[in-house]
Parts: C-alpha cells; structure tokens; sequence
C-alpha cells in the first residue's frame, strides 16, 4: 500500500517549548478546522487528513512531529520486568501500521528533488531510502508482520523467519524508548531491546543505531504508553537565523509570543528590544509567508545588534516591509499612536542587566511604549524571567496599560512570564526627558551603554518595497 488513502485522519504528536501547548493547539485548529486535538505537557496530540501529513511540517509552533502508530494514557503494567518487555512485543503485533508507515513514507517522498529542482522539505529523516522502492518494501513489511503474527500465534519459533534482511532491498531502523515517572519495574533499555528485537524479526528490517532510515519510538509518561514514528530528526525551531547573539530565541517560542499578540493584516509590529531580531524575522517568516501584509520594525540600542537583525530579516526572503535601527527604547523616535503591536524578548536579569536595572528599565519602557502604541487597540507581549519587576512596572502604569492575558514557559530551563497587555483609552503621555545614564544594550558584560537619546542612524529595509 504504502501511500496515503483518501479520507483517512492519522493522529500526529507534535512537541513545543512548554508553557505554548496552547498556540500550537490553535494553529493546528486554524490550519484544519474540525480536526481534533488534544493538549498534553509540551505538546499536542493531533488528527490530520493523512493525504496532508507532509504539509505539517509547515506548523511554525512545533519543534517536532511524530505519527502516533498506539496511544494509551492508562497502560497497565504487569509487575515484573520480563512481563512488561513481553508486553511491548505484543504491542507490535497489535497496533495497526499500515496507515501510520505510509504516512512516514509520504513525507520521505516529499524530500525528493521535485521536477523543477526545489525539496519541499529539507529534514533529514528517510534520507538514505530516498532511491529505494518504499510502496514495496513497506508492503513486504507488512505481509512478514501478518506471517510473524500467525506463527507467533500457532506457538511456532519466529524469531529467525526472515533472517538478516539486504539493507539495499529494506529499511535500516533503530528502536528507541524514552521513559518518565516513577513506579516503573523496568528500565528504558528492558524496553528498547524488546521493541528492537520485536521490529526485527516481524518486518525483516536492519539494525542501525547511528545511520538509520526510519525510527521507532516508545514514549513512556507514567501511565501514557505511545508508539510514534518521527517525522523530524533535527527539530523545526532551527530556521529564520543565520546570525546569533547572546540570547537568540528560538524561532518556535517566536512564534508564540506572536500568537499570543494575534496581529492581523495591517497592522504595524515592532520589537523594540530586538537583539538579533528572531521575533520580527519569525513574523516575516510566518505571516508574510502566508499572503498576510505587515510593517515590521525593530531596534536595539547596540549597533551589533541591529546588524544581526538585518542579516537575519535578509535571510528570510519574504516580500513584507521591515526596517531597523539603533535607538534607546525609552526615547523611541516614533510619532504617537503608529504602533499597533510590540513583542519583545526583555532582559532577565541574568546575562543582560540586572534585576535592579529592570526595575528602572520595565517602568521606562512601558511609558515609553504606552506615547507610540495606538490608544484603545495597541497592545504588547513581553517575555521575561524577572517577572516581579515586570509585574510592578504593569501594576504603577495600569492607567495606560491593562494585562490581559498570563503565560508561564520554560525558556532555557527559566521559568518565564509571558505578559500580555492591552492599551487603554488614556491620553499618551508625553516624551520623557532625555537620560543621562542608560541601561545595558546586551551583547555581554561589555557592552556598550547609550546616553539615551535616540541614535536613529537610519532604516534598513528587508525588501525594496520598505
């Protein structure tokens, strides 16, 4: 069989940074309206029509996706060891593979070079079987598994029914258990050499740890069970940037704070602390990407930082308008009212500034934001691990700002806040007065301080269209 049958659902797991289970939930939602899905720490369990597989690789919130071939979120355990691998041998017999494999198969055909040259996607999974006859292989797969099954079931030795398969004229696999929580009688290799050993003799495929074509994974949760073929090897938050700083994001947690923002056509986005700009090359990336027109803008007070963010914005390749400059966020050279939406990545307090200077710092900016943003609509995402200082700086400007919306993630094994608040109807007010001393710009212990003012050296634009 091995290609996908029209009107079949298969059920993806896809991971994401914790504390954004809930914006991945809502773009799978988004993408495929009526399709279930089903939240769980750190990522989401999902249905997709299985002719559409391939194209969830396109999700911007997941770092990985796997085909669930068995769920079961209250396995019951026997209470030894050898029972429990004896267990998992059975679940090979049992679980339905047809549908799960041609799913795995289709997203390896969409790596093969397309008639005009271009690779849908550039992952690595399946690339040593890109030349092989998969519909074939996967089909004999499937006819020795119902032989093994029936001689397993007849009390007959299956163990050496196929023998030592030709890695040219088959799968080369490796088996892979991971294994969380207490109370368990096994260990995670007991596990892994039962589904190895089991995989081998009931599909005839070969064993190759370090260079194999296709993955099998066992997920133990306490009581979740899960048997999932990969359809990543190297996780998706890898794209946008090609220039790092110290304290780059990564693009999928990007692409939750964005979601967080929900900014919608027309609007102006602006990152006014933006590093190396992942938050705004991640909006050109995700929004221009799907036909949607913004204005982007970003700025940094360290000039290093607002190159990276060129450079970055630059290797996206998308047509929106984006500019970025050197300035001081509490002396933004913008008019009142032309900002509809910031997100921003703010100092922790740890490798840029300290939480002493936030506290000076968050109560500036949030003035400062508060005489740029719309009155009424404007609204803003911080992202932060000095979450006092940033909720003391919300509670002394509430006449201007209004939290909204509270998120806990983990970024970098930090426990962060994600805030969101909105503008209210207040007058803006006015500019502040130019500081004789300013805060940390990043890039290091070293790093430049500004004066600051407002060292507009210019707008460097992604496209000619800015």
């Amino acid at each position: 069989m091995a290609d996908c049958p029209t009107g079949v659902l298969c059920w993806l797991e896809g991971s994401t940074p914790s504390g954004f289970e809930a914006t991945g939930c809502e773009e799978v939602r988004v993408r495929w309206p009526g399709c279930r899905a089903e939240l769980r720490q750190g990522g989401v369990f999902f249905e997709v029509p299985a002719a559409d597989v391939a194209a969830a690789l396109t999700l911007r919130s997941f770092d990985k996706l796997n085909v669930v071939v068995y769920r079961n979120e209250a396995f019951n355990f026997a209470e030894c060891a050898d029972e429990c691998a004896a267990q998992v041998a059975r679940l090979v017999e049992e679980c339905d593979w047809e549908v799960p494999l041609a799913c795995w198969a289709r997203v390896v055909r969409s790596r093969q070079p397309q008639p005009d040259g271009t690779v849908q996607h550039s992952d690595p999974v399946g690339d040593g079987c890109a030349r092989k006859d998969l519909t074939g292989i996967i089909d004999q797969a499937l006819a020795n598994l119902k032989v093994y099954t029936a001689a397993r079931r007849a009390g007959r030795a299956a163990t050496t029914l196929f023998g030592k398969g030709d890695r040219e004229a088959t799968l080369t696999f490796r088996g892979t258990c991971y294994r969380s929580g207490d109370g368990h009688c096994f260990t995670s290799q007991q596990l892994q050499y039962a589904l190895g050993k089991t995989l081998q003799d009931a599909f005839g495929f070969c064993v190759d740890l370090a260079d194999h074509e296709i993955e099998f994974v066992l997920h133990v949760w306490y009581k979740r069970v899960c048997v999932l073929l990969p359809l990543t090897r190297e996780s998706l938050h890898r794209r946008n940037v090609v220039d790092f700083g110290y304290t780059t994001l990564r693009a999928t947690i990007c692409h939750g704070l964005l979601r967080v923002a929900q900014p919608v056509p027309g609007d102006v986005v602006c990152d006014p602390m933006c590093g190396s700009g992942a938050v705004i090359a991640e909006a050109l990336g995700s929004y221009d990407g799907a036909g949607l027109t913004h204005g982007y803008l970003a700025g940094d007070c360290y000039v290093t930082a607002v190159e990276k963010t060129v450079r970055n914005c630059d290797a996206v390749k998308q047509d929106g308008c984006a500019g970025a400059c050197v300035w001081d966020v509490t002396q933004l050279p913008l008019r009142e009212g032309s900002v509809d939406v910031f997100v921003t990545d703010l100092p922790f307090g740890k490798r840029m500034n300290t939480k002493q200077d936030n506290r000076v710092l968050y109560a500036a900016m949030l003035r400062e934001l508060a005489r740029v943003a719309r009155c009424g609509t404007g609204r803003a995402v911080f992202l932060t691990a000095d979450s006092r200082s940033l909720n003391r700086a919300i509670a002394a400007h509430s006449a201007l700002w209004k939290q909204t919306r509270a998120l806990s993630a983990n970024v970098g094994g930090l426990r962060a806040l994600v805030a969101c608040v909105r503008r209210t109807d207040a007058p803006s007010p006015p500019k502040q007065e130019k500081r004789q001393t300013g805060h940390r710009a990043g890039g290091g212990p070293n790093a430049p301080r500004t004066d600051g003012g407002s060292k507009h050296t210019g707008v460097r634009a992604t496209s000619p269209a800015a």
